[in-house]
């Protein structure tokens, strides 16, 4: 049955990019359905989210605007008579759950999380209360997030449906002029752009990876990819680091000139971040480096992916099943605190049997 959708979309990089295997999924339970996305501006996430094809139109809505803007933005979502209308957990702000009473109940599709315990918790159970129509969908501990995504469609659906957790994306891509090494590895080296964080691995352990790479593996070179914090990070932690088989691009790449590296390099070492994510949906071969993080909720399902855990210090996971966020993580632990457990000769052990697998086939 085709339907006219609308999925709220405020969130990180990260998480829209795995809100494409939702929608994704959404399209083959709803075939030939408008789907919209709600966000408050033009970005790189709209911009990524263009290139599936996967998106009718995006409406832009600034949470910081007035009451007077708002009911403007309410009268106009009433009158393109949305069908469903879809609230994930991870993006639909909290100023909205005061308002959602004022749209219609039936329509919406709307996460409920028993585990976050902050300020916006008494407004999530007063809305549970008013809203006594809407789809309630609970979001569980241990659980990943395409799961906890595709349990939205699973709540509305009258009929059984096939999960696609690794779906085959098509992002339309540009034509790009770059020069690349012919063989390389992409790396990040920081996370949220360039903050210094419990979750990422120390400037040192790069240095060492990349030394000892060249010297088993003089033939492959490296290329820094991230934005403008990232570089201003690099400049201020790696004491001015340099070789030639470093090529440092961070900064220098839109979104079409970095798809356009991930998908020619060998494979590329990352965090848990929105790189991550993206390097998962194009089917990069990759290592995910995790610490504190909540594995069972983002880690990348590719078969292409390759996880390395940091398990020896006490915050091992320590975000699992919302316990604590990140800026709570930032406050209780210090940089790269959480990552000690993986080394360089781990890394490179990883890499290894990916550049293996790669020339095997």
């Amino acid at each position: 049955m085709k339907k006219k959708i609308l999925i709220f979309c405020y969130t990180s990089f990260g998480n829209a990019i795995l809100k494409i295997t939702f929608i994704y999924n959404l399209k083959k339970v709803f075939p030939d359905s408008q789907v919209d996305i709600i966000c408050d501006m033009e970005n790189v996430i709209t911009e990524l989210l263009r290139k599936t094809t996967l998106i009718n139109e995006f409406i832009y809505y600034n949470i910081k605007d007035n009451l007077s803007k708002f009911l403007m933005f309410r009268s106009s979502i009433n009158q393109r008579s949305y069908d469903l209308i879809f609230l994930p957990f991870d993006s639909t702000p909290s100023w909205f759950w005061l308002l959602a009473p004022t749209f219609d109940h039936s329509k919406l599709v709307a996460h409920y999380n028993l585990m976050l315990h902050n300020k916006f918790r008494l407004i999530r159970e007063y809305t549970k209360l008013i809203l006594i129509r809407c789809n309630w969908v609970p979001v569980f501990k241990g659980r990943h997030e395409i799961d906890l995504n595709l349990d939205l469609i699973e709540a509305i659906s009258l009929k059984p449906f096939t999960r696609n957790r690794t779906p085959s994306i098509k992002i339309q891509e540009k034509q790009i002029e770059k020069r690349l090494p012919k063989k390389y590895i992409a790396l990040q080296i920081s996370a949220r752009n360039g903050e210094k964080t419990p979750k990422t691995w120390k400037p040192q352990n790069f240095i060492n990876l990349i030394n000892l790479w060249q010297e088993k593996h003089p033939f492959f070179e490296f290329i820094l990819v991230g934005n403008q914090g990232d570089r201003e990070y690099f400049e201020k932690s790696f004491n001015g680091f340099s070789k030639p088989c470093v090529h440092n691009l961070l900064g220098e790449t839109d979104i079409d000139e970095l798809i356009f590296i991930l998908r020619n390099s060998s494979a590329i070492i990352v965090h848990d971040s929105g790189l991550m994510h993206l390097s998962n949906l194009l089917n990069i071969p990759l290592i995910a480096l995790y610490g504190p993080t909540d594995f069972t909720r983002t880690a990348p399902l590719g078969v292409k992916s390759k996880i390395l855990f940091s398990k020896k210090n006490k915050c091992w996971a320590a975000m699992y099943g919302f316990q604590i966020d990140e800026d709570d993580l930032n406050k209780n632990h210090e940089p790269y605190e959480c990552m000690e457990g993986i080394s360089a000769h781990d890394v490179i052990e990883k890499l290894e049997e990916i550049i293996t697998d790669i020339h095997s086939r």
